[in-house]
């Protein structure tokens, strides 16, 4: 088990390190190839729309096939993705970049494989250590992709993911074992288990078609697993506090750079300030927090101070000043995720954690489709200062959501 954690462990970091490379140098390709923040805003919306929709039939494939196997997919999506924009010429290439990203779902993936490996105790706590080698790969890549993007080329930048998505490929097939979920299974009789094997085998490969046809017409099991206790709440909250963080997300290295006249060097060093954030929360905070206040009162407290950094964040005019009150709004962040995702698994059965996973990933697709439109909508009419005003309102919702 500890040799599968490791080998998650070290490609989410290729992962995080890649992604940031890429998302760090995006805004300046798709500004060169004479794109306005309005195309940028429907070019992260197509994204999110492909990997709304990707995500639930990648958490059922999961399911049924294994996360060890839908892991690997998730990483030859995303080296398909990095190279569509590495050679991408003109807008249009850059929207057919986005096709890939249907199952590029690494987070989800790594996730599934630690949810199929620990128990309920210890899997917050691992679940954060994967959000730490994220976070480091987030780090790094920044700086990296500014650096290649400055020096010679954004198209450069995006080729160099595509190799780190590659490498993460050959590692997966080469050292990941086979990962099976921590389920009772029904015994095989001993005295013919030799002879009931291969039938056993072949059944499995004929019923490939069947499993993949119930994965993509699954709504009534996901019907089923939305309506356990708590689940919806929690999918509810993840949608109310990440709309906000996604905006800002989203919209800020274009902030940066129209109105601050940033360069990606420049914007690098913001993210990476959120990536450590991010690696502190997550690799320490997450599992000094869990062991001594309740999930409850963590999402309580959570949301309130939510509140008044979004209130402090609409009366915000410089960079300083953002940065500032994105702090405990990052911390909150890192903390809900590893919190909300453990206590997803906790409320489904082991058979349906990859659904309940996909379900929640497939909220964070919906929020980063809609947060690009309404970003550059509100940044184009009113500015950036009405993102915490955006804030300010669903945090308030959330927040007396746990108290009533």
């Amino acid at each position: 088990m500890n040799r599968a954690i490791w080998i998650v462990n070290v490609n989410i970091f290729l992962y995080g390190t890649c992604w940031t490379i890429q998302s760090n140098t995006l805004p300046y390709l798709t500004q060169k190839l004479g794109a306005d923040p309005v195309t940028f805003g429907y070019l992260l919306s197509t994204f999110g729309i492909i990997q709304t929709l990707g995500g639930l039939v990648f958490g059922r494939f999961g399911d049924l096939f294994g996360s060890d196997r839908v892991l690997v997919v998730a990483f030859i999506a995303a080296a398909m993705y990095y190279g569509l924009l590495s050679i991408a010429i003109n807008i249009p290439i850059l929207f057919l970049s986005c096709l890939p990203s249907v199952f590029m779902h690494a987070m989800q993936g790594g996730s599934m494989v630690i949810t199929d490996l620990t128990n309920h105790k210890e899997r917050a706590s691992i679940l954060g250590k994967v959000s730490l080698f994220y976070a480091c790969g987030s780090v790094l890549g920044p700086g990296l992709g500014g650096y290649i993007s400055t020096h010679y080329s954004n198209h450069l930048a995006a080729a160099v993911a595509c190799l780190g998505s590659l490498l993460s490929v050959f590692l997966l097939v080469c050292f990941l074992p086979k990962v099976q979920k921590k389920e009772p299974h029904s015994p095989v009789p001993e005295d013919n288990s030799d002879q009931t094997a291969g039938p056993q085998f072949k059944k499995e490969e004929c019923n490939i078609l069947e499993d993949a046809s119930k994965a993509l017409s699954s709504p009534n099991k996901m019907l089923q697993v939305i309506n356990y206790p708590g689940v919806k709440h929690l999918l509810m909250t993840k949608v109310l506090t990440g709309l906000p963080s996604s905006i800002y997300s989203v919209m800020l290295p274009i902030v940066t750079m129209n109105t601050f006249k940033y360069t990606a060097q420049q914007n690098s060093y913001w993210q990476t300030y959120v990536a450590v954030l991010m690696m502190i929360t997550q690799g320490f905070g997450v599992g000094f927090l869990t062991k001594r206040v309740s999930d409850q009162s963590l999402f309580k407290w959570v949301t309130f101070v939510f509140i008044w950094s979004y209130l402090f964040m609409s009366l915000s005019h410089t960079v300083a000043e953002m940065l500032v009150a994105m702090a405990p709004i990052i911390i909150g962040m890192a903390l809900l995720s590893v919190i909300i995702n453990s206590s997803l698994t906790q409320l489904v059965p082991s058979s349906d954690t990859g659904l309940v996973l996909a379900m929640a990933m497939a909220c964070d697709a919906l929020v980063g489709t809609v947060a690009p439109i309404l970003g550059g909508f509100l940044l184009k009419s009113y500015g950036h200062q009405t993102f915490g005003c955006i804030g300010f309102v669903t945090s308030t919702i959330a927040f007396a959501t746990f108290c009533f």
